[in-house]
């Protein structure tokens, strides 16, 4: 036998748990919910009913400021304006035009400027001279 009284050391409970104590319990937090939900429900209400009698009217500088905010700009058709900026590139690609025509900067085609490039080279530096 065990110290326990039990044979070949098994033993079990030899009573159930109280349920009254347990009923208790959750009797007593259903009602302290129930009373937290109530005296929420009566706070919402007096800040609601404060705030409304708070409310100023906005100041007239501040009314303009806030203005309702427009739609944002979606593309209906994105293929179409992909097609669109394409076009606009190629032609800049492929054209002659003035940048500025006041500092007598000009566009030419790229191709025309890949050819240059490599007939001429990139510009280089000017060496720096300094003293050794």
């Amino acid at each position: 036998m065990n110290p326990h009284g039990a044979p070949n050391g098994h033993s079990h409970e030899k009573t159930d748990a109280a349920t009254r104590p347990i009923l208790r319990l959750v009797a007593g937090l259903a009602v302290f919910v129930a009373a937290a939900m109530v005296v929420m429900a009566i706070l919402f209400s007096y800040f609601t009913d404060r705030e409304a009698v708070l409310d100023t009217s906005v100041s007239p500088l501040a009314q303009e400021a806030v203005q309702p905010l427009a739609e944002p700009a979606l593309q209906p058709n994105p293929a179409v304006d992909l097609e669109r900026l394409r076009r606009t590139e190629d032609a800049l690609l492929t054209s002659y035009g003035w940048v500025d025509q006041r500092e007598g900067l000009v566009r030419i085609p790229i191709e025309r400027a890949i050819e240059l490039v490599a007939e001429r080279g990139l510009p280089a530096r000017p060496e720096a001279t300094g003293g050794q």
